[in-house]
């Protein structure tokens, strides 16, 4: 299972022993406790190599199996080929995702799949993936979004039909909430206003009230130039954040966990994100 050869790679290559060695905090091997301040603060990023792969083992299955539930809601039957765009792609969770549907599908189909990350932290994880999918154009680019945006600006009508946004207008409402509105309208402006017609922009973020008040923005803001409608989708957990839409018929992870990793790492489950998906139609 491709998910597990990244998980186990990543396990094998945290390198410490009891904790980093810059590290505040005694732990037992893994860096929940620094995941945690980063989740539940703004005082910290992902700036530790050892945080990243312990992110990934723990977080990865989650996550992946979000995307795989949607893709098996939709289907997307009259895509001939995913030409994938992931933005703030990190461990590229939702390719995972989307090679279990395919697979469980019996799918053969063109696909290619460039991630977005600024953190240089992630490049080994991001070789491993490219390894691991070496059948498929898989690639990644490390540059701030912002940068990324500007750049397209300058190029040719991109060719994706698929993007994704995967926990990443929270982080960057959280770090930088006077540049959200900014970013809203380059992604409007520089790529989705010049993606071609039929395409989709999925947005899988966290179930709360800030994050959810981002999604409407961003669809006014690519309602100017296209003809565009929009869905919203969720599972039932958390509960007490029952934000409206369709509600996924189950929300459990859809990978079978080594038993080692699971020793090793707290697996996030169940999934528990809000997503919509933007239809961009054509443009006007």
């Amino acid at each position: 299972m491709p998910i597990n050869r990244l998980v186990t790679s990543c396990n094998a290559s945290i390198n410490k022993d009891g904790k980093c060695a810059t590290c505040v905090y005694q732990c037992s091997n893994n860096c929940n406790l620094c995941l945690q301040e980063i989740h539940y603060s703004n005082q910290r990023s992902y700036d530790c190599v050892n945080m990243i792969h312990c992110y990934t083992c723990s977080y990865i299955y989650k996550y992946a199996s979000e995307i795989g539930h949607l893709f098996n809601l939709l289907q997307y039957r009259s895509f001939t080929s995913f030409n994938i765009l992931s933005i703030g792609c990190g461990p590229a969770s939702d390719l995972f995702g989307i090679i279990n549907f395919l697979t469980q599908q019996e799918r053969e189909i063109p696909l290619t799949y460039l991630g977005i990350d600024l953190n240089p932290l992630w490049e080994s994880t991001h070789q491993t993936i490219q390894e691991i999918f070496s059948d498929f154009p898989v690639s990644f680019t490390l540059i701030d979004v912002f940068d990324f945006l500007d750049d397209l600006e300058e190029e040719m009508n991109p060719t994706y039909n698929i993007v994704i946004l995967q926990y990443v207008l929270d982080e960057i409402n959280k770090y930088t909430p006077n540049r959200i509105q900014d970013f809203i309208n380059k992604l409007a402006l520089y790529l989705i206003d010049r993606l071609p017609n039929n395409s989709t922009i999925i947005l899988n973020d966290f179930n709360h009230y800030e994050t959810r008040n981002l999604f409407p923005r961003l669809f006014n803001a690519v309602n100017v130039h296209n003809l565009v409608s929009y869905s919203e989708y969720r599972f039932t957990n958390p509960a007490t954040h029952p934000h409206g839409g369709a509600v996924h018929p189950s929300d459990r992870i859809l990978f079978t966990v080594p038993e080692e990793i699971r020793r090793l790492h707290e697996i996030k489950s169940p999934c528990s994100s809000a997503q919509v998906v933007i239809y961009k139609t054509r443009s006007r």
